[in-house]
């Protein structure tokens, strides 16, 4: 039995994880959960985009499209709140969008990434998930 978390249980663990910084930082602005939301989504993202989406791209790809739009999305909202612009509407913002990006893959996504994939990609994505975003996690450390 391996001991690398399966690829949808991680990403949907990081998705709670999130929510709870997303709840504090919509009391107010915090540097240090700030910085800590920001080194996690990224590394969450690149992660997604480097396993699940292409994995499932050709069967998915509308889908995958969407997902990915909601990342360049929350990537500029980020930005927007490290230059402080309207910090109360931005993350507003950024606490929809993520709040419909998981609800789109965790019921929608992760099933349809199920029927496609075999129990071993989904091994070897899970693992490469978890090399990837623990990798980013530590250099930003």
């Amino acid at each position: 039995m391996s001991m690398v978390l399966n690829i949808f249980e991680h990403i949907a663990r990081e998705h709670r994880e999130m929510e709870a910084m997303l709840q504090k930082l919509s009391d107010g602005f915090d540097r240090s959960t700030f910085d800590k939301l920001d080194i996690s989504l990224q590394a969450h993202m690149m992660a997604e985009e480097r396993t699940l989406y292409p994995a499932i791209k050709s069967g998915a790809e509308d889908m995958v499209e969407r997902a990915q739009e909601d990342h360049d999305i929350m990537r500029e909202l980020l930005e927007d709140l490290e230059s402080g612009v309207e910090y109360s509407e931005t993350i507003s913002e950024l606490v929809e969008i993520i709040r419909d990006h998981v609800r789109d893959e965790e019921e929608d996504m992760f099933p349809t990434a199920r029927e496609m994939l075999d129990p071993g990609r989904i091994e070897e994505l899970s693992q490469r998930f978890n090399e990837i975003d623990e990798r980013i996690v530590q250099r930003s450390w």
